[in-house]
C-alpha cells in the first residue's frame, strides 16, 4: 500500500455501523469500564486504538460482533492501515523510499522521485538530488546549493548548476526554454549537459535535435545519481549500500542548509541506516 499525502477517503464499504446493539452483553463484559459512559452506554470512541496499533484495534472488533477472518474484518483492517500510513505520514512528511539490495540503485532513485512527483515536491527535489551527486562526484569543488524554487511557467529557467565549463541544466519537463538556454550556452562556449527524469528523456532528446545543431549530453536524473553510487560502491551490495547511505546523508544535510521546508528531506529506510563503513 503506497503512502498518501492528502489523507485518502475510507471507501463505504470500510465502514462500520457504531451500533452498540452489536455488542452482546458477554462480549460487554470484556470491555473495561471506562469505554462506557455515565448511562451505561459504549463509548465507541474509547475504542479507536492508539497510532499505528492496528493489530491491537481488529482485537475489538470481536466485542463488536465482526466475526475474525471475515470479509468485513479484510476490509476494516485495510481500512486501518491506509488510516495509519495517512496519519504517519502527517507526523512525519519527508520523502519515502524502499532499500532492497536486489535492486536497481536507479530505481530507488526513481522510487525517491516518484514520491516527491506524489506530494508535489519532485522540481526542489530533483534540484537537491543532483547537487547532493555533484558535491559527492567533485569533493574538492563547491558545488553550489540555494533552496529550489518552483518556475511558474514554461518558459521559466530549469535548475542549473555550473561545473567547469559545464552547465547542467536540471529539468521535470523538456521545455523549449530549456534548449534555448542550452543554445546560448553554447554561444558562449559552454557545455550545456541536460538532466531529466528517466521517463522524459526521448522526449528531452527529441527536443534538443529540433533546437540545436550540435549534439548535447543528456541523461535522466535516475541513471546520473545512481551510476555515480554504484561505480563508488564498487557494483557490491555492501559498498552500493553504504554510498546510497553517503549520499542521502549528502543530499539531506544540503536540503537541511537552504530549505525552510523540511518535509523536503529524505527519510532514510532503517535497513539502509545499517551500512557500515568498509
Amino acid at each position: 500500500m503506497s503512502k498518501r499525502r492528502k489523507a485518502s477517503k475510507r471507501p463505504a464499504s470500510t465502514e462500520v455501523p457504531r451500533d452498540d446493539s452489536l455488542v452482546s452483553a458477554s462480549s460487554q463484559s470484556d470491555i473495561p469500564a471506562e469505554n462506557f459512559d455515565a448511562n451505561g452506554a459504549l463509548n465507541q470512541l474509547a475504542l479507536e486504538p492508539e497510532e499505528t496499533e492496528v493489530e491491537n484495534a481488529l482485537g475489538w472488533l470481536g466485542a463488536l460482533g465482526v466475526e475474525p477472518g471475515s470479509e468485513t474484518e479484510r476490509e476494516i483492517a485495510l481500512g486501518l492501515l491506509e488510516f495509519y500510513a495517512d496519519l504517519d505520514y502527517l507526523n512525519d512528511p519527508r520523502i519515502r523510499f524502499t532499500y532492497c539490495p536486489i535492486q536497481s540503485t536507479s530505481s530507488m532513485i526513481t522510487a525517491i522521485l516518484d514520491d516527491a512527483f506524489e506530494c508535489e515536491k519532485a522540481e526542489s527535489c530533483a534540484q537537491h538530488l543532483v547537487g547532493a551527486s555533484l558535491e559527492m562526484r567533485l569533493p574538492k569543488l563547491a558545488i553550489p546549493n540555494s533552496a529550489a524554487r518552483t518556475a511558474d511557467t514554461a518558459t521559466e529557467n530549469s535548475s542549473e548548476f555550473q561545473v567547469g565549463d559545464t552547465v547542467f541544466h536540471v529539468a521535470l519537463v523538456p521545455y523549449a526554454s530549456v534548449f534555448e538556454n542550452c543554445r546560448s550556452n553554447l554561444a558562449e562556449g559552454k557545455s550545456p549537459f541536460v538532466l531529466v527524469p528517466a521517463k522524459k528523456l526521448f522526449a528531452a532528446q527529441g527536443m534538443a535535435e529540433m533546437y540545436l545543431t550540435i549534439p548535447i549530453a543528456i541523461e535522466s536524473i535516475e541513471s546520473f545519481v545512481a551510476s555515480h553510487i554504484d561505480s563508488q560502491g564498487g557494483f557490491s551490495r555492501s559498498g552500493v549500500k553504504l554510498h546510497l547511505r553517503q549520499f542521502v546523508e549528502t543530499y539531506n544535510r544540503r536540503v537541511d542548509a537552504v530549505e525552510t521546508d523540511k518535509s523536503l528531506l529524505i527519510k532514510p529506510p532503517e535497513d539502509l541506516l545499517a551500512a557500515r563503513s568498509i
